[in-house]
């Protein structure tokens, strides 16, 4: 008599178009039972794998009557993750949060439920304003310098993708995501391989998450701007804003990677800081069409998702040329958070359907390319770059662009449709990075030429700068997670340098707010 188990079981493969009854066929097979003798087959991951031909892949929880593993991909079923434990413990005065994107937010989340509910102090406005001045940039190419793409509620991640990947993969961030879901986000999220809210969903979580906060008695102060930090004997007592200073022992910094004014001046009041790596490039487009023929074959145009990709290469100095934050059924969007700056970025709706598919094609920048030095070297070329694409593209926030085949000097064939609005124009954007990063994109595109020889066929486009892939600088921590510099003060998230996306941001604003609460009073 088997004792009834439970199990997970991985790399269950069935094609791209087979249902629930193949798939628990599959999963009997592997388990070697009559598929009668399973039980709820419950699908914990899923992903499309186009390595050889189009599969679905799948791993599943089910019950079966199995005395032991019979495959290396079955193991037996743990419990649930279990959420993290917030240590009970009342600050003397309330937290403060500077910033409104993942970081901020999720250690907002942690303070008020264990009953500290911080003031979060956002320099831009809540989503609802947030949006009507993004769609008035995108309609007459009027700039709000505080709201817009880079700054408001929610951060930068508002207006993307909503892509939910992370390079780590525990109990905190299956947690995360199940908070999401809570607050209104799709709940395949908890079991895609490439989970995706898309930035119309995320709007909405994040106006839920606000609601909630308020409701434990966190007050939001919108188009507020931290000025300067008080301090005493090296310790934070208080924050300067635009409204007033606020009184508070622990302040949390959630500042997004585009709000430069504020690593200046907290760099001038001593907050350390060191410099740290970075990439810079361009952002290239395709109809979604032609990246769904290169990756799906003949399965192309058969209901399929919008296809992805991801190409590396490595140049003869040793520099890595890299594919970042695809956007499939994506658009190209302007990502300036100053007055004068041409910036791009990628986002997408949840139903991927624009019939564009972008990326961002980047190249490491090393310490001999930058002019000076100083740890906010890397910051001051950034917006060197910046600066010189706006004025590439007409000095009236048009995208400058080029077509692949031209910036690779092989052929000039007309400027193809583009998503960007409020509008494109031809540039020469092999005049826009400097000469050795120039060098090694093109080397990199033509290696993913090679591995894939319709990616730079016309209409393929290519659009600058792509110049905020992270944070090139790091408010630099102690163990426990406070300033190096400050006590009292918790520099968190991707602006902070220790972030990389909504997962990786809002798992650091966690692990933060706890390491405050859990520290000795």
């Amino acid at each position: 008599m088997f004792e009834i188990r439970h199990w997970l079981v991985r790399e269950v493969c069935i094609g791209p178009e087979a249902g629930e009854a193949e798939l628990r066929a599959a999963v009997a097979g592997r388990l070697g039972v009559r598929e009668s003798e399973l039980g709820e087959v419950v699908i914990r991951r899923r992903s499309l794998d186009t390595r050889r031909g189009v599969h679905r892949v799948y791993t599943v929880a089910v019950e079966a009557p199995v005395s032991r593993s019979p495959h290396p991909t079955v193991v037996p079923l743990g419990p649930p993750a279990p959420p993290p434990v917030i240590p009970a413990r009342r600050l003397a005065q309330p937290p403060v949060v500077v910033g409104s994107g993942p970081a901020g937010l999720f250690a907002a989340l942690i303070l008020a439920r264990s009953g500290n509910p911080p003031i979060v102090i956002e320099r831009g406005q809540p989503v609802e304003q947030r949006v009507k001045a993004v769609r008035a940039f995108h309609r007459d190419g009027s700039f709000d310098p505080e709201n817009n793409i880079q700054f408001g509620e929610g951060g930068a991640g508002t207006f993307s993708d909503g892509k939910l990947s992370a390079s780590r993969d525990d109990s905190l961030v299956e947690w995360i995501k199940q908070e999401l879901v809570g607050f209104g986000a799709p709940a395949d999220i908890l079991i895609d391989g490439h989970p995706h809210v898309g930035t119309d969903r995320l709007r909405a979580v994040v106006v839920r998450i606000r609601r909630f906060l308020s409701g434990l008695g966190c007050r939001f102060l919108f188009a507020t701007r931290m000025t300067r930090l008080v301090v005493r004997d090296g310790r934070i007592t208080g924050v300067a804003t635009s409204a007033g200073t606020i009184d508070t022992a622990a302040l949390f910094l959630a500042l997004g990677n585009g709000a430069r004014d504020t690593f200046a001046a907290l760099h001038g009041q001593g907050v350390a800081m060191a410099a740290k790596p970075f990439a810079v490039g361009l952002r290239i487009e395709h109809p979604q069409a032609v990246i769904d023929r290169i990756q799906y074959g003949a399965d192309a145009g058969r209901g399929l998702e919008p296809a992805r990709y991801r190409f590396v290469h490595h140049t003869h100095d040793g520099r890595a040329v890299y594919t970042f934050c695809m956007c499939p059924g994506g658009e190209v969007v302007a990502s300036g958070s100053a007055a004068g700056q041409g910036v791009v970025n990628g986002m997408s709706p949840r139903r991927r359907a624009t019939g564009f598919a972008n990326s961002g094609v980047v190249v490491g920048v090393v310490p001999a390319d930058l002019p000076g030095g100083g740890v906010l070297a890397g910051m001051h070329f950034q917006e060197g770059l910046e600066r010189l694409a706006f004025r590439l593209g007409g000095s009236d926030y048009r995208a400058p662009v080029q077509t692949v085949a031209a910036f690779l000097g092989r052929a000039n064939p007309p400027i193809p449709a583009a998503s960007y609005r409020p509008g494109v124009a031809g540039a020469r954007l092999t005049t826009l990075l400097p000469r050795p990063l120039t060098s090694a994109l093109r080397q990199g595109l033509d290696r993913f030429g090679r591995i894939a020889p319709t990616f730079l066929d016309p209409p393929a486009l290519l659009y600058g700068v792509e110049s905020r892939t992270s944070c090139p600088l790091t408010m630099v921590r102690r163990p426990d997670r406070q300033s190096a510099s400050h006590l009292g003060l918790y520099p968190i998230g991707e602006g902070a340098g220790y972030a990389g996306g909504i997962i990786s941001s809002a798992a650091d604003g966690i692990e933060s707010a706890l390491a405050l609460l859990g520290s000795a009073p």
